[in-house]
């Protein structure tokens, strides 16, 4: 007899495409929930994908029909410990993203302290740290000189941005040990791609990943190699609703996301009418500004 709560091999089809396709993932989602609709496991799945392809409003309200709907005694009757287990933490996980998305750091914070055993320790130290930021109780006093991205969430600099990035810079990597995996090319034309990344910022096209950042994926052919294979694409992360650039780096598997398109930008190169900067100008641009 056919069981009429889940299916685990349908299950997997629909989250094959999870991390490289989300959007193709959701149409299986919504295929797979119409027969399995109460498939709390999957549904827990269905709120954190749409709080990654940034539906935040769908997520919220997929997310309180769980809890309306869902009875945990007759649910977990029928489930196993496995898919208990997952349930329960992706819920934790959702109601974080969710209020991270939200920009509520209060109630963010306080959620924190209840479920703070449930999560990884990186995440946990991470989420609570960038709270207490975002709430002013974290000054920049308590900065590790160290710790980049906590930095960057208690007083943003774009300096610190340009400084950070040099790792993923050709000249950078020449003489490196253990270059970065993710470089790019010599004749890559930082400062004007930048300069056009900035106007992308904000837009719809990106998506919400971690906690508190939002990654655009850019197209610019032959912008750079991962793991020595030449890549089309490069990402860029932002702290999320800002302009506020953390990293950005030369990527793979970026297809099926929304992509921004600088492809222009090679057009005016090869015919000669890119912008013409200083060495200086374009030192600082890469290198960070005033160094």
């Amino acid at each position: 007899m056919r069981n009429v709560y889940f299916d685990e091999k349908a299950f997997e089809y629909v989250m094959k495409p999870f991390e490289v396709d989300p959007f193709l993932s959701e149409s299986r989602f919504k295929e797979y929930l119409e027969k399995y609709p109460k498939d709390y496991y999957a549904r827990a799945y269905y709120v954190l994908l749409l709080t990654r392809i940034c539906k935040f409003d769908e997520a919220l309200e997929e997310y309180n029909r769980i809890n309306e709907e869902v009875d945990r005694d007759t649910y977990y009757a029928y489930s196993n410990k496995k898919r208990i287990s997952a349930f329960e933490f992706n819920m934790t996980l959702a109601s974080i993203k969710l209020l991270s998305s939200q920009e509520n750091y209060e109630e963010l914070y306080g959620l924190l302290q209840e479920v703070y055993d449930k999560l990884h320790m990186d995440d946990k130290v991470y989420v609570s740290y960038f709270c207490e930021a975002k709430m002013g109780t974290i000054t920049t006093d308590g900065t590790n000189p160290n710790a980049y991205r906590f930095n960057q969430s208690v007083k943003y600099q774009e300096e610190a941005f340009y400084e950070h990035i040099k790792r993923h810079m050709a000249d950078y990597n020449v003489d490196e040990e253990k270059p970065n995996i993710a470089v790019f090319r010599a004749d890559f034309p930082l400062n004007e791609v930048i300069e056009e990344v900035k106007k992308s910022l904000l837009s719809d096209q990106r998506t919400f990943n971690g906690f508190f950042e939002d990654t655009y994926c850019f197209k610019y052919d032959h912008c750079g190699t991962v793991n020595n294979s030449t890549t089309d694409y490069f990402k860029v992360i932002c702290q999320h609703n800002t302009s506020n650039m953390i990293t950005m780096f030369p990527a793979v598997k970026c297809k099926s996301l929304p992509i921004i398109d600088l492809n222009y930008l090679r057009e005016s190169k090869e015919t000669g009418n890119a912008k013409i900067i200083s060495s200086l100008e374009r030192f600082k641009l890469r290198y960070g500004k005033g160094k």
